[in-house]
């Protein structure tokens, strides 16, 4: 792991290793790590807190030329439905960049298994540009909806330069199944780049869950002191890295009320973090 870049604190690290994609960066972020060590921030706090990881990726990105040559309207958000959905990417370029992205979408649905797979059910891109940069904003774990959303979105849209992925909870094994497609996408002339939030993490038995204290995941060395403190061995070893993100998005109070169920039986810190979960639902259940 290879430090590339440094911004306002924030670090860029290029991560180099055969079963991996060429271009395979992790961003040390503190926006992230609030996101990961702090389940307590839900639904509309989340969301403010993803859009500036968001900017910090596309300042990246931008630093590393991955625009370079690209008019603004040529560069365009896939959404992968639901995952992709709590994202935000538009509202962050905008912020950064001052343009909006056209936007397409994808529904796609994940069935686990032996050989897990995506099954798409609707698309809709007809106002994706073509000769584009496709942004894509989503959770890997296994991978397969995001590959499979990608073959069929190429199959589609034949004129796309360059595909670049970011998430804010990634797994290994879907790095690694983005890299047996890399000679696929080069021959489609498609350049890949893939930015991580703050590691690449191990994946659980169910094919789902994300851990900073797995045996296989790869962290920057800011993020692992930080989760060593933050969340300790118990909760960061047995815990996803983001919990149930469409979950904590769209139901707060019942991830909350998980939040304190799974945390508080734990000891320091992660009793804490139940402390707090509780302080927040007993005021959302006073407002309601």
């Amino acid at each position: 792991m290879d430090l590339a870049d440094s911004l306002s604190g924030r670090k860029l690290y290029r991560v180099v290793r055969p079963d991996l994609p060429s271009h395979t960066y992790i961003i040390s972020n503190l926006d992230s790590r609030r996101i990961h060590f702090d389940p307590t921030i839900t639904d509309f706090d989340l969301y403010k807190q993803t859009v500036k990881c968001n900017e910090i990726f596309l300042r990246f990105a931008h630093r590393l030329g991955l625009f370079g040559g690209f008019r603004a309207n040529r560069v365009c958000e896939l959404i992968l439905i639901s995952g992709g959905f709590y994202y935000h990417l538009n509202r962050s370029f905008y912020h950064v960049f001052g343009h909006s992205l056209p936007a397409g979408f994808i529904g796609v649905k994940r069935l686990l298994g032996k050989h897990p797979r995506g099954v798409i059910s609707y698309d809709n891109l007809e106002a994706i540009p073509g000769n584009n940069i496709t942004l894509i904003g989503d959770t890997i774990a296994t991978g397969a909806t995001l590959i499979d959303s990608i073959n069929y979105y190429l199959a589609k849209m034949s004129t796309v330069k360059k595909i670049i992925i970011f998430t804010i909870a990634g797994a290994l094994p879907g790095a690694k199944r983005l890299a047996k497609m890399e000679n696929i996408f080069r021959q489609r002339a498609v350049e890949l780049r893939l930015f991580f939030s703050d590691g690449i993490f191990g994946l659980a038995e169910d094919q789902t869950d994300m851990f900073y204290f797995h045996p296989d995941s790869i962290l920057a060395p800011e993020a692992k002191k930080a989760a060593s403190e933050k969340l300790g061995e118990a909760l960061g070893g047995r815990m996803c890295v983001i919990w149930d993100w469409g979950r904590r998005n769209k139901d707060p109070i019942g991830h909350l009320e998980e939040v304190i169920r799974v945390c508080e039986r734990l000891g320091e810190p992660a009793a804490a973090i139940a402390r707090k979960a509780r302080a927040k639902l007993t005021d959302r259940r006073r407002r309601l």
